[in-house]
């Protein structure tokens, strides 16, 4: 009995600590730095911009090359990003390009509607 207390415990434990750390880049609130319910384009490069930029750049050479972008789940193409045409994306063009896709009405900002979007392309998850 005392087992399967200290078992159904440390689940429990778990599964906190996982919903808790699995909130990550889902929750709008975390990125929303300055709570006016929106997210800038300046809290996006700084935590979702900077933090997905990272894992996309699979040989760490500060470049996103088209083999490392189409192993993201971005959708379309490379080109559709790469403002100067030459194959590979740096920090500045991911970062504008990505936030442009996701900024629908061009408001310079993310409102609820569009984090769903970013939610929903895995970005940072």
């Amino acid at each position: 009995m005392k087992t399967q207390l200290n078992s159904a415990l440390i689940l429990t434990l778990a599964l906190a600590t996982t919903s808790v750390l699995a909130g990550g880049v889902g929750h709008m609130d975390i990125v929303d730095t300055d709570k006016n319910g929106t997210v800038s384009k300046i809290e996006f490069e700084q935590y979702v911009g900077e933090q997905y930029f990272g894992k996309a750049d699979r040989n760490n050479d500060g470049m996103i090359d088209d083999t490392e972008f189409m192993a993201n789940r971005m959708g379309g193409n490379l080109d559709e990003f790469d403002r100067d045409s030459d194959g590979r994306l740096t920090r500045t063009e991911w970062h504008t390009s990505v936030f442009d896709k996701f900024d629908t009405n061009s408001d310079r900002v993310l409102d609820k509607s569009e984090w769903q979007r970013v939610k929903s392309s895995g970005i940072g998850m």
